[in-house]
């Protein structure tokens, strides 16, 4: 082989591999642009995901504090109308009491008539 040869040989070599690298990087770019999008895309979907997390929990804290208020308005509503029935039972069980009592004693007289 001939210097001249073995010089033409060594540049195809290099031409082969100045195309190789070539095509390596534009691989690589286009691997890079990929992975840029891929990010984005992420960063933007978990932005979505992190804005219907926060509208649930504002959700969920209006509804608490519906139910909260809602509870507040059945005890204080209720309480009042529990207090009345109970007063009332109260107040009817003395008035059977004295109707017995009155009834006992009647019972009592008729008792020693009819002996």
């Amino acid at each position: 082989m001939t210097n001249e040869e073995f010089q033409r040989q060594v540049l195809e070599k290099f031409e082969q591999n100045d195309k190789f690298q070539k095509s390596a990087m534009e691989q690589l770019s286009a691997l890079a642009q990929q992975l840029v999008a891929f990010q984005q895309f992420t960063l933007e979907q978990f932005d979505k995901l992190d804005k219907k997390i926060t509208a649930v929990d504002k959700k969920v804290e209006l509804v608490d504090q519906k139910a909260t208020k809602s509870l507040l308005n059945i005890e204080n509503e209720l309480r009042p109308a529990i207090k009345a029935l109970a007063e009332g039972q109260a107040a009817q069980q003395a008035q059977l009491d004295r109707i017995e009592a009155k009834v006992t004693i009647y019972d009592e007289i008729i008792f020693k008539r009819v002996k």
